[in-house]
């Protein structure tokens, strides 16, 4: 069992700007808010730092750690928490927790429900660390904001974008014009927005990536479990898609391995942090595996509908993440891990399929994508 990390005063105090700032400049928190801090005994104090900047700014604020609705990894958004929000309210929310293998699910729901429930303004730190919280939080985001801004400027007429550094990383990503660009500030200051933080980035889907990643690191727990990578850990794409993972660690390129291969979207993942959301990534599965359409769901000839998310099991009606959806329905790929494929929407154009997949990014499915589907299979486009 993880345990809180021991900070000296001066440290805890360090950190304190950063929260002030994530209360104040980046969620905009005042006398009139309710404020939930969902933390973890190893970054309560980063909790706790947040939760006394929110009350200093005149709101009603709360804190929870993780261990107290279940064991670690929790993977589903369990009844009891569900309770203590609906019947606190919130606001606004704080998500300030180490991240552990498996809790993505979790995560995914809960903000789902918060989204789309509560409408709260929602801000996401997984992994966050003193390290962050005295240098990523303690930028001035009004200057993030207008840099974020101009990168958008630069960026939303391109078509191919090029990516190289000395280390050896050399990415080719082709870009959809029909595609949006998305600057995320780390500004939240409308109900039903969210973002993580720190923040400052513009990000779009490219209609493929193709190339080499140098990374020394790696994101999600790897961070803090390995820090900067003394030897980095190398990636192959092709097509949106990881297709070798390569690092004079062998220990670092098995867990990377097992780490891609642990979710559907797996392999999709280490693209997904430079240009988040991949089109072609229906090409990695199309056609494997048997499928089969949900009574709701009869496409036929071939149309297109948005993912929203993979499940290793049936999701029930009422589930918080399906319960604003009641249309939804699901395509099931026997012989795959995450078999059961939720989706909405049925198009005959990829254009108008891509339109609404950009409506739901906006909302509570930032890693929805396109797919198509013909007599009840997963097809390439």
């Amino acid at each position: 069992m993880k345990r809180e990390r021991k900070l000296t005063l001066s440290q805890i105090e360090a950190m304190r700007p950063g929260a002030r700032s994530a209360v104040s400049t980046c969620m905009g928190i005042k006398s009139s808010d309710r404020v939930f801090v969902l933390t973890d005994r190893v970054t309560h104090a980063i909790g706790r730092l947040l939760t006394e900047e929110s009350a200093d700014a005149g709101a009603d604020a709360v804190i929870y750690d993780l261990e107290h609705f279940g064991r670690r990894p929790l993977t589903e958004f369990g009844e009891d928490l569900r309770r203590e929000l609906l019947n606190y309210r919130p606001t606004v929310t704080f998500y300030a927790a180490t991240s552990q293998p498996g809790e993505l699910p979790f995560r995914m729901a809960l903000r789902v429900f918060l989204l789309q429930e509560l409408r709260v303004r929602h801000a996401h730190m997984p992994g966050i660390t003193p390290q962050l919280m005295v240098e990523g939080m303690r930028a001035d985001y009004k200057v993030v904001a207008a840099l974020t801004r101009a990168v958008y400027d630069l960026g939303r007429d391109a078509r191919i974008i090029k990516v190289s550094t000395p280390d050896g990383t050399d990415l080719v990503a082709r870009i959809d014009p029909n595609l949006k660009w998305v600057p995320s500030t780390g500004i939240y200051h409308e109900q039903g927005q969210w973002g993580n933080l720190p923040e400052g980035e513009t990000f779009t889907c490219p209609e493929s990536l193709d190339g080499v990643l140098v990374a020394h690191i790696l994101g999600d727990y790897f961070s803090e479990k390995y820090g900067v990578l003394e030897k980095p850990a190398i990636f192959r794409l092709a097509h949106g898609l990881v297709t070798a993972v390569e690092s004079e660690n062998a220990a670092v390129a098995a867990e990377l391995t097992d780490y891609l291969d642990s979710s559907e979207n797996g392999r999709r993942d280490i693209a997904r942090n430079l240009f988040k959301g991949f089109e072609q990534y229906m090409n990695s599965y199309a056609g494997n595996g048997k499928s089969a359409v949900s009574d709701n769901t009869v496409p036929s000839p071939k149309s297109f509908r948005v993912q929203i998310m993979a499940s290793a099991e049936k999701i029930p009606p009422s589930a918080p993440v399906l319960k604003s959806y009641p249309q939804a329905g699901y395509i099931l790929c026997e012989g795959q891990r995450f078999m059961y494929k939720y989706t909405l929407g049925n198009f005959e154009t990829r254009e108008d399929a891509q339109k609404y997949c950009n409506e739901l990014r906006d909302g509570p499915f930032p890693d929805a994508f396109v797919i198509a589907v013909k007599d009840g299979q997963l097809v390439p486009f």
